[in-house]
């Protein structure tokens, strides 16, 4: 059972917490004063460092993010820094540390032991300007029961904490975390001194000012701190000051410390315990050690060892304590290195097992052989061999193939990361050079049968069917470089993406469809036209909350393999599409259009595909109903469930129609303005994921799906296919342009005409037209509609105002949100009659123009995701005056980038870069292009709330260079460009 552990790194919240320390001196006995704690202490907070840290890459079971910790310089004259191996971490980092006066220097990590908690950065003493260096001496042999320390640190952030204890205990069990990292075969310190977050790394010294322990982790509980005893830490740190590799040897076996009574019931005979028990006067330590864990595919594993098993001796001595154990393998790995690193080092163990001497010959790995030292970028994520730390966590070999963030592909497979891949179509990958040369045979959209398991049940063997993506994201591969610190990357040759022909904007009806028989039963004619849509985007962009997005689309010309679906689904141009067919195949689709305010996208896939044919599948198609909807109307709805199961349900009743609230969302995200909606009973999102309402002959009146996460509601069909016809009758007239939905930028509510008619003083005459229009389409309720909203930044704003009641367009009355649609479609210009102030006015609007295929331009800086505004951020009613066109906007950012340490928020836009003002993308792209890899800048930003906020951050194109992303004119298809230069 896991304790309540907590590693003490990755403090984020900057609080001092202080112990008042007195001023005490003392009698050596030979009449002269000890140093007092304060005199100590003066000269060890110089020595102490507080560590900004961003992982830039997740990574090992850790993700990426930045964190602040704990460090003290051990060698003023090299530089060196000793801190936690959970601190430095195995992945790749850019860290800072900053001085007891607050300078602030870069440092590269340079060394991070592959199992205890210690680690070394290194960092020029020359970059420190102005104030003179101390060092602190390592005295692992100081560590002695009841010795009186001082931990000095950055306790939960970065300003200087020393708090008091006492050392209680010298053989406490390694602290068993909840993370991905945990140490073993090691003893642990233990003292009271309540250390918290920020404080890792921290020296635990003696009133000499001598360092004892390294502070790593706590109970939470009982508010116990943990210190890594310094024998082994003294060992690697002689070498890092001669700047050679530090030796290290494993079994790939955890060992624990048992006491004699354990022992004798794991079969310690008598003389055997009689000879361990002599050892006890030399160090105090009482008992063996006993094999706990053998890790898969190690060499404890191909020579025997087992759980249970007793070490008596090893190289034949005996042995009791892990130091003895690890200078022994340290030892036989450093006489193999010394040899050039050829084959393997033995050792000879003598272990006891129940009633069984058993003498063994052991060979002695590299240890850092099975820490991972470099990944993959593969459609966007992270792969890299699985380090021994996990493998020994989750009891699997070390170096299989492990997802440390999901890629593109693996997110629309299922794929979660923490995954390891065991098979390629059915080809075995057992490490990162087997599955790279197996990818490499593939294009971009190949489907792939992998065989995979999930950590926390590495004997359930899974499968998943992948599409291969390998046209949004180079491949590269990186290697740890640990004289610069740096992770160096390198482009992976490739041939993922096809050739193949634009789209045709033509989409003429292909011959030879099978289709299903109008004889056949009506819900099997419906289903045969229902698919499910996944689509999946690299990048989230438009206010889009996740990368992957599932629901049902229906087949509207089968011929032409054209799909509507709901927009949530398919939420914009960049991406993946694919549509399960019968639920017998998977096809890929592309993207026709998206709607800019209503609730629908539009796909289109090959009905002659060849895994449509060869299973033999007969497509349906649906129709739009001559009528609409109408309260109190009897309909029945045919759906499906989320496992694609037909679901019907009849007497459906219309309970009433209306459309969509006017509701703002911040952060901005697609919500549908001016939508018209039915309101029905029986039918909800927990007994159907899509379907349609049907009239007695077949026809479509209503569609039904989710336009808002887990909100379902059922829309008119003929408004949906009015708007496919004239918008891909549009489309073929307009092929080689960008082709726009016309609006007014409205989003409206409507007022009853009794509470109007005197208030607003609007004529008799016109509210007659109105009640006329209101009588001749049948509706409902007496109202008239009210600007609610108006889109900033686009023509309509600078004339219609929030509060208007729109009378008529064009000399049309407009009594629903269907005639403010229609009356505007294909206009540039209309004119508009409103009743403003008590007066009617009359006003030439020119119409939002807002492409159907949606944003065109996407561009990454430091981490931030930066696009020009979309509709849903114009609906806010604010823009900054320093914007033009609405400006550009931050929709997100990347953890562990400059902008996270930075603490740019999100949903916010950029106004200043420099003090240059950016006024639009082509601004921004203009200003940063010049900036060099390392260069302070200056990011100014303003709020929703119109404030205005300056940040600055530090540019690091080595891991978050500058990319554009821009979509071809008048097409859905994308391209990138690098705009930073990667630094030499």
């Amino acid at each position: 059972m896991k304790e309540d552990v907590i590693e003490m790194g990755l403090g984020n919240n900057a609080t001092e917490s202080l112990v008042p320390m007195p001023d005490i001196s003392m009698d050596d006995g030979n009449g002269k004063m000890q140093t007092s704690w304060s005199e100590t202490l003066k000269r060890v907070t110089k020595a102490v460092v507080s560590i900004k840290k961003r992982a830039t890459v997740p990574f090992d079971g850790i993700g990426s993010g930045s964190s602040q910790a704990t460090g003290f310089v051990v060698d003023k004259q090299q530089g060196i820094i000793l801190t936690n191996r959970h601190v430095v971490g195995t992945g790749p980092s850019m860290v800072e540390v900053m001085f007891l006066n607050k300078e602030e220097i870069p440092v590269i990590p340079v060394y991070r032991d592959p199992v205890h908690d210690f680690g070394f950065y290194r960092f020029n003493p020359g970059d420190l300007e102005y104030m003179e260096l101390e060092e602190l001496s390592l005295k692992p042999e100081g560590a002695i029961l009841g010795a009186d320390i001082r931990v000095v640190g950055n306790d939960s952030g970065e300003k200087l904490s020393i708090l008091s204890g006492t050392i209680a205990r010298l053989d406490r069990g390694a602290p068993e975390y909840f993370g991905a990292y945990t140490d073993f075969n090691t003893f642990y310190l233990g003292a009271a001194s309540s250390t918290s977050g920020g404080s890792s790394g921290s020296p635990v010294v003696n009133i000499k000012g001598e360092v004892i322990g390294l502070n790593a982790g706590g109970k939470i509980s009982s508010a116990s701190s943990y210190y890594l005893p310094l024998d082994r830490v003294v060992r690697a740190f002689k070498y890092i000051q001669k700047k050679e590799m530090v030796p290290r040897g494993t079994l790939q076996t955890i060992f624990r410390h048992q006491d004699f009574n354990e022992l004798k019931r794991l079969g310690l005979k008598k003389n055997e315990e009689l000879e361990a028990r002599k050892l006890y006067t030399k160090d105090g330590l009482s008992g063996l050690l006993v094999v706990h864990q053998v890790v898969p595919g190690g060499t404890g594993e191909e020579a025997g060892l087992e759980a249970g098993d007793i070490l008596l001796e090893i190289g034949g001595q005996l042995v009791h304590n892990f130091v003895q154990l690890e200078a022994a393998l340290d030892d036989s790995a450093e006489k193999m290195l010394k040899a050039a690193g050829s084959g393997r080092g033995k050792v000879k163990l003598k272990v006891r097992r129940g009633d069984n001497l058993l003498d063994m010959s052991i060979s002695v790995q590299d240890l850092h052989s099975v820490i991972p030292d470099q990944f993959i970028k593969l459609s966007g994520g992270v792969l890299h061999p699985l380090s021994y730390m996990l493998a020994r966590r989750y009891n699997v070999p070390a170096g299989s193939v492990y997802i440390a963030s999901p890629t593109l592909m693996f997110i629309q497979s299922g794929l979660p990361s923490g995954s390891i891949i065991k098979s390629v179509n059915a080809v075995d990958t057992p490490d990162i050079e087997s599955f790279i040369k197996e990818v490499l045979k593939y294009k971009d959209g190949d489907k792939l049968l992998m065989k995979y398991v999930i950590m926390s049940s590495p004997s359930r063997v899974l499968v998943a069917t992948v599409h291969f993506e390998g046209k949004f994201f180079p491949m590269l591969r990186a290697f740890r470089n640990d004289d610069d610190g740096l992770w160096h990357f390198e482009e992976i040759k490739t041939n993922f993406v096809k050739e193949k022909a634009a789209p045709s904007m033509e989409m003429k009806p292909l011959s030879g469809v099978a289709l299903i028989s109008e004889e056949a039963d009506l819900d099997d004619r419906l289903s045969a036209a229902m698919v499910m849509v996944q689509f999946v985007a690299p990048h989230l962009m438009d206010g889009m909350k996740k990368m992957l997005h599932k629901g049902t689309g229906f087949i509207v010309d089968a011929k032409k393999g054209l799909v509507v679906c709901s927009r949530l689904v398919v939420p914009c141009s960049l991406g993946n599409a694919f549509l399960s067919i019968a639920s017998e195949v998977q096809v890929p689709a592309e993207i026709v259009y998206i709607h800019p305010m209503l609730t629908f996208s539009v796909l289109r896939f090959n009905p002659l595909d060849p895994s449509i044919t060869e299973a033999g599948i007969d497509l349906g198609e649906v129709r739009p109903a001559a009528n609409s909807l109408k309260t109190q109307e009897k309909t029945t709805f045919v759906g499906l469930t989320g496992r694609e199961t037909r679901i019907r349900i009849d007497d459906v009743t219309v309970t009433y129609v209306t459309r969509i609230p006017a509701t703002e969302y911040w952060p901005p995200i697609y919500f549908p303005k001016n939508q018209l909606t039915y309101k029905v009973d029986k039918v909800s999102s927990s007994s159907s994921r899509g379907g349609l309402f049907v009239a007695d002959d077949g026809s479509i009146q209503a569609f039904y799906w989710e336009y808002l996460e887990s909100h379902f509601a059922a829309f008119p069909a003929y408004q949906v296919f009015k708007d496919i016809n004239i918008t891909l009758e549009s489309m073929k007239a307009n092929s080689s342009l960008e082709l726009e939905y016309k609006t007014l930028g409205l989003s409206v509510t409507s007022k009853p005409i009794s509470k109007i008619k005197d208030a607003y003083k609007v004529s008799a005459e016109r509210l007659n037209a109105i009640k006329a229009k209101i009588k001749e389409k049948k509706l409902d309720r007496k109202h008239v509609l009210v600007v609610s909203r108006v889109m900033t930044s686009y023509p309509p704003a600078e004339v219609l105002q929030i509060g208007d009641i729109i009378l008529g367009i064009n000399n049309t009355p407009v009594v629903d949100v269907e005639d403010l649609e229609d009356q505007v479609m294909g206009k540039s210009e209309v004119t508009v009659t409103i009743q403003r102030d008590q007066m009617e006015k009359t006003v030439d609007v020119v119409t939002a123009s807002l492409p159907i295929a949606g944003t065109s331009q996407f561009v990454y800086f430091s981490g931030l995701y930066i696009q020009p505004i979309f509709p849903h951020v114009a609906f806010s009613n604010f823009m900054p005056a320093e914007a033009e066109n609405g400006g550009i906007f931050i929709v997100r950012k990347m953890k562990g980038s400059p902008a996270d340490v930075s603490k740019i928020p999100n949903n916010v836009w950029i106004t200043h870069v420099n003090d240059n003002p950016v006024k639009d993308l082509d601004a921004f792209l203009e200003v940063i292009q010049v900036l060099k890899n390392d260069e302070d800048t200056r990011i100014k930003i303003i709020t929703k709330q119109g404030v205005s906020k300056a940040f600055t951050l530090k540019t690091d194109f080595w891991y978050f260079g500058t990319r554009l992303l821009e979509r071809k004119i008048g097409t859905v298809e994308w391209s990138s460009q690098d705009i930073s230069e990667f630094p030499k």
